[in-house]
């Protein structure tokens, strides 16, 4: 371990006092409800002016199917009763093929459930799912950052009905002195309802500032009082850069474990944002999932700038339900909306890519030559000929990020080899020449649902340790939670490249940078199991001197 400094000391502490905090709200918890109660799905209802109740005969008719088909329930034998119940209700051949082709990714993931069939239903316009438990106030409360980080911050939050989109802000908790008004939208892939709302916060005069604030209108109701911390100035010489990190979390018992330890870890102020790296709530399609997962993910986004890159349970409906929710920097950065983009947050370059994108799959989403691929490439050298002289010119440090949810180094041998050792090489054979060249520092991935840390390494050649490092670091941090189990088998002997793995513990990281006061920066990453709710793996990686 190297570069041990007092400011990661107080971190730890810190973290420690967030802990305690986490023990309090997961008592509070399963004494109020049960770790395992159901989540709460308002009652799907036919769309207005249906002539009868198309929604509930839906229901039943495919329920009636699936209960038919029994273990037979392949996806071809779901799609030929999709297109008879198309018939049935003089929907046209045209139309109903394209809810097939539509529903195709989500109908892999589902064909063990009875999800299927409210997401058919849905996608055939035949029932409208309510975003919200009521009919009026704010709910799935959420922040993002943008490239005025010291001065800005966006609010979204979504409502069952129209409503303005005002944010009303101060400096004291109850007093605002500050009002704005955003935009609204909406989306109806898979029979969504509701509206969703997004307000940029501009101008606030103060960095390294606790605001306050509320969102809503007078008529449909405000929501509870949030706050948010402002960012402190790149050239702050005493603030770190502290960063939480998850992927693959979805609804599960023990899910909701790392989300009361995240919302523990959000209330400790500690933290400038949180980034999650894919496969968020799991609904595969459908949709109350994807709104009672953003209620259950509002005690932690509602106060930490939430990042995300998309994952493949994000894909149903061409990924329009995480399009539609999330907001990301990208349009400063030449990105595309949320799917991927890139921000110079103080003196670390962000970068999120999509491993999954439409019209490519992961076969070939960031190929040469792709659009995402220009831009990622793009992207790097902008950083290592403008940002990164620019910011060592200014005596500070400049760290390299990346996101993106499938892994380029992974030995999990779960389920089948063909993301370890089919995907990974291809993914490497693309990217990885771009990402030594640009001095990645570590790049973040997810998808197999346990952890795992690399050596530096480079086609697959390890270096010795993390002191003045050549190559990049990989982190696996795919264990939040999810519905799929672990992926707790391994490669053995491990890949010198390997340097530690977890597959039976779910948790999620902390990223902890030094403050700028060299250039060179110090990288702190902490591993946190859940069942014990402190870290169980950590190393520091000390940069490389610039000119080295």
């Amino acid at each position: 371990v190297h570069g041990d400094t007092s400011f990661f000391a107080e971190i730890r502490m810190a973290s420690f006092a967030a802990f305690a905090f986490a023990i309090v709200l997961v008592l509070s918890a399963t004494l109020a409800a049960g770790w395992q109660s159901p989540p709460q799905y308002p009652a799907p209802r036919s769309p207005p002016g249906a002539a009868n109740d198309t929604c509930s005969m839906c229901l039943g008719v495919l329920s009636d199917v699936v209960t038919s088909l029994g273990t037979n329930a392949t996806e071809t034998a779901l799609i030929d009763a999709i297109e008879s119940l198309c018939g049935h209700l003089g929907i046209s051949s045209a139309d109903c093929d394209k809810v097939a082709d539509e529903l195709e990714s989500a109908l892999v993931s589902e064909t063990d459930s009875l999800n299927w069939v409210p997401i058919s239903c849905g996608a055939l316009g035949l029932c409208q799912f309510p975003c919200c438990l009521s009919e009026t106030g704010p709910e799935q409360v959420h922040l993002a950052l943008t490239e005025n980080y010291e001065s800005e911050m966006v609010v979204m939050w979504a409502t069952l009905g129209n409503a303005s989109s005002t944010v009303r802000v101060g400096l004291e908790p109850g007093v605002y002195t500050l009002e704005f008004e955003g935009e609204t939208s909406t989306y109806t892939a898979g029979g969504w309802l509701g509206v969703l709302h997004r307000t940029l916060i501009t101008g606030l005069p103060y960095p390294s500032t606790r605001y306050y604030y509320v969102c809503g209108d007078a008529e449909l109701g405000w929501s509870q009082e949030f706050w948010f911390n402002t960012s402190a100035p790149a050239d702050d010489r005493a603030t770190p850069i502290s960063i939480l990190v998850v992927g693959d979390m979805g609804e599960t018992y023990q899910s909701n474990v790392t989300r009361a330890l995240l919302a523990a870890e959000a209330a400790s102020g500690l933290y400038n944002l949180l980034f999650h790296n894919g496969d968020m709530s799991y609904a595969n399609g459908f949709q109350p999932i994807w709104d009672s997962y953003m209620r259950q993910i509002e005690p932690i986004a509602a106060h930490v700038p939430y990042m995300t890159t998309p994952g493949n349970h994000e894909a149903p409906f061409s990924f329009a339900s995480y399009r539609a929710r999330f907001f990301m920097p990208a349009q400063s950065s030449g990105g595309d909306g949320n799917m991927y983009w890139s921000l110079n947050y103080r003196y670390a370059h962000l970068l999120g890519f999509a491993t999954d994108f439409p019209p490519f799959d992961d076969d070939n989403a960031f190929a040469p030559y792709t659009p995402q691929y220009d831009w990622i490439a793009a992207d790097l050298k902008a950083f290592a000929s403008e940002t990164r002289p620019a910011l060592l010119a200014a005596g500070l440090p400049a760290v390299l990020l990346t996101f993106g949810h499938r892994p380029l180094y992974c030995s999990n041998i779960a389920d089948d080899e063909t993301d370890c050792f089919h995907n990974a090489p291809i993914f490497r054979g693309w990217i990885e020449d771009l990402l030594l060249n640009a001095k990645v520092d570590i790049g973040f991935e997810a998808h197999e649902h346990s952890y795992e840390r690399t050596l530096p390494v480079f086609q697959g050649v390890p270096e010795d340790d993390y002191n003045e490092p050549r190559a990049p670091v990989y982190i696996m941090c795919g264990s939040a939670g999810n519905q799929e189990d672990h992926d707790d088998a391994w490669l053995t002997p491990s890949p010198p490249w390997s340097a530690w793995h977890n597959g039976t513990s779910y948790g999620y990281g902390r990223l902890f940078i030094s403050p700028p006061t060299s250039t060179v920066a110090t990288l702190r990453w902490e591993w946190v199991a859940d069942v014990v709710g402190e870290p169980v793996d950590s190393f520091e990686l000390v940069q490389a001197a610039p000119n080295e």
